[in-house]
């Protein structure tokens, strides 16, 4: 075999060792997880940003939270995780 496929070979393998590294680790993190364990399994975030609210209840009481967007890059897929006051709340993932 040629040099150049034997790159070309090593190359696509590992592409795609990482498109299931990703997958696998996507379906790891759940609703309710804590922003560190999902951290623990995807690494630090590529992006994030933070919105503050405040909230009242049928009672009169108010409160503040905050949901937090993270975004990690995988190749041509972008992972999202929606977090509220530290807690995944909903996740997704699309191409770029």
């Amino acid at each position: 075999m040629r040099p150049s496929c034997l790159l070309f070979v090593l190359v696509a393998s590992l592409s795609l060792g990482g498109c299931n590294e990703t997958k696998s680790d996507y379906d790891k993190v759940k609703e309710g997880m804590s922003i560190d364990k999902v951290i623990s399994i995807l690494g630090q975030p590529d992006d994030q940003e933070t919105e503050k609210y405040e909230t009242t209840d049928a009672f009169g009481d108010s409160g503040d939270g905050a949901t937090t967007t993270y975004s990690w890059f995988r190749g041509e897929k972008v992972i999202f995780v929606l977090a509220v006051d530290g807690e995944v709340y909903k996740k997704s993932k699309q191409k770029r």
